[in-house]
C-alpha cells in the first residue's frame, strides 16, 4: 500500500519554523509541489502578524530552493547580455505568444515597453 505525503500549509510551515527550526522546515517541505509559493506565503503571514519576526532563515531556504533545483522553467529571466529559449504557449484558438520576464531591463508592473520586429524576424524589446 502507498502512502500519500500530507499537504504542507504556511501554517504548518510557521508553527514549525517556531517550534522546531529552520531545519524541519526544509524536512517538511521536502516532496512539496510548490515550497517556494509556501514559504512566500509563510513568510507574509509572519510579517502581517508582526513585523519583528526574523524571516531571514525562510527567506534564505525559499531562495535555495527557488535556485536550481530542477522543477518547472517557468520566471527565470536573463540576468544579463545573453540569449534564452522560451517555448511558444496558446491558449484555446488564440494565436501562439511567449511570456517575457522583463526583470533585465527592470520594467515594474505597471511600465510599458516598446516591441518591434526586426528585418531578421527578431524581436527587439525596449523601456518605453
Amino acid at each position: 500500500m502507498t502512502t500519500r505525503k500530507a499537504r504542507v500549509t504556511k501554517h504548518d510551515v510557521i508553527s514549525t519554523f517556531l517550534l522546531n527550526g529552520i531545519d524541519q522546515v526544509a524536512d517538511i517541505l521536502e516532496g512539496h509541489s510548490n515550497p517556494v509559493k509556501c514559504l512566500d506565503d509563510a513568510m507574509q503571514q509572519m510579517q502581517n502578524t508582526n513585523s519583528s519576526f526574523d524571516v531571514s532563515p525562510l527567506a534564505t531556504l525559499r531562495d535555495s530552493l527557488k535556485g536550481g533545483n530542477g522543477g518547472g522553467r517557468g520566471a527565470r529571466g536573463l540576468k544579463e547580455v545573453g540569449s534564452k529559449s522560451y517555448s511558444a504557449q496558446q491558449v484555446k484558438d488564440g494565436v501562439p505568444f511567449i511570456r517575457l520576464p522583463l526583470d533585465a531591463l527592470g520594467v515594474l508592473k505597471g511600465e510599458s515597453v516598446l516591441v518591434s520586429v526586426q528585418e531578421d524576424g527578431s524581436l527587439r524589446v525596449v523601456r518605453s
